[in-house]
């Protein structure tokens, strides 16, 4: 990564809303999930891909836009566009935007992390169950640790 002046490179993030279930099944198998997430990614055949499509649906539920919106827009001062919201903190040395689709949330940030990071806590309060990937320097892991509320239910 670059760094110009405490402006760091474009972070891209998919994100990912995890089935309760799965979730408590791959806590701190988490590379297990990104592996998987990873293959989707990858072009296959078309007998494959409808496979790891039946498999995604199990694994991924669906991102409500409206809950999403209505969340973004009462905790922080984000702009709107379609299925868009973009926030600038720190004077314009943090930017972020959030794209919202049924299945996953694209993250695009660059400069200081704030902007990212007020995203992902609105992410992380509105649910527990998301999970982050960026592709590019293969890093992932859940927005919210879910470790504590697991151990205190076994």
């Amino acid at each position: 990564m670059s760094c110009y002046r405490g402006w760091v490179s474009l972070r891209q993030y998919i994100i990912y809303l995890i089935e309760e279930e799965i979730s408590k099944h791959y806590f701190g198998k988490e590379r297990k999930l990104y592996e998987f997430f990873l293959e989707a990614k990858l072009d296959h055949q078309p007998r494959m891909k409808q496979l790891i499509q039946k498999q995604m649906d199990y694994i991924v539920r669906p991102i409500s836009y409206s809950e999403i919106s209505k969340t973004l827009q009462r905790h922080c001062r984000c702009l709107s566009h379609a299925n868009m919201f973009t926030l600038n903190c720190s004077k314009g040395t943090s930017s972020a935007k959030i794209m919202i689709k049924d299945k996953e949330i694209k993250l695009l940030s660059k400069g200081h992390y704030d902007a990212e990071a007020t995203f992902l806590e609105i992410l992380r309060q509105y649910d527990k169950h998301f999970f982050a990937i960026d592709y590019i320097s293969h890093q992932f892991g859940w927005l919210n640790p879910i470790k504590d509320a697991y151990y205190i239910t076994q």
